[in-house]
């Protein structure tokens, strides 16, 4: 008796694309009937067949949809499995933020208030936003979601003229460039 590998069951075909990237996971749920093209009917009939097998196979899978829904969405999951929520409330979460980014739906919204700089030179980095004109930095520390009242702002000046700048939280570091002194 041969055994094939759709003859594995589900919960063993389900371990071993557990570790197939996410991109071929997605392609694998994607049914395609351009079979057709094949030499033989026959030979496309059994195509057409494994692909819907096999797309069955991952959407019934919770845990291959979980990790395709992270690949799709850049996204990394920092807690452990088991710990926190199940993972179908993790998917269904994950499934709702992508769709409010794709249709801008905000479940908050609010004002911070900035200081007036009129400048073409922005940033928005670790959850500070910068705004920056000819001689100006304005920064605005964006406060996690909760308290929007307390957003701490601060400016720097220069005595040169400001051409660009960028900030980098993790080195407690702004690179600002400015052009040379006459002379």
């Amino acid at each position: 008796m041969c055994l094939h590998f759709l003859d594995l069951p589900n919960e063993l075909l389900c371990r071993i694309f557990a570790y197939v990237d996410f991109r071929d996971l997605y392609h694998c749920t994607l049914v395609s009937r351009s079979n057709r093209q094949e030499p033989s009917p026959a030979l496309a009939l059994i195509l057409l067949q494994t692909c819907i097998f096999l797309q069955q196979v991952i959407m019934a899978s919770v845990e291959l949809q979980f990790s395709m829904a992270l690949g799709v969405n850049r996204v990394v999951c920092l807690e452990h499995l088991s710990s926190g929520q199940s993972l179908p409330s993790r998917l269904q979460l994950l499934r709702r933020r992508q769709q409010e980014w794709r249709y801008l739906k905000w479940n908050k919204r609010f004002t911070i208030e900035c200081p007036q700089v009129s400048s073409m030179l922005y940033e928005y980095l670790g959850g500070v936003y910068s705004r920056g004109n000819s001689h100006l930095i304005s920064f605005v520390s964006l406060p996690p979601s909760g308290d929007h009242t307390n957003a701490a702002s601060w400016c720097h000046s220069m005595n040169s003229a400001i051409i660009d700048y960028t900030t980098m939280s993790s080195q407690d570091l702004i690179l600002i460039v400015t052009a040379s002194p006459a002379g």
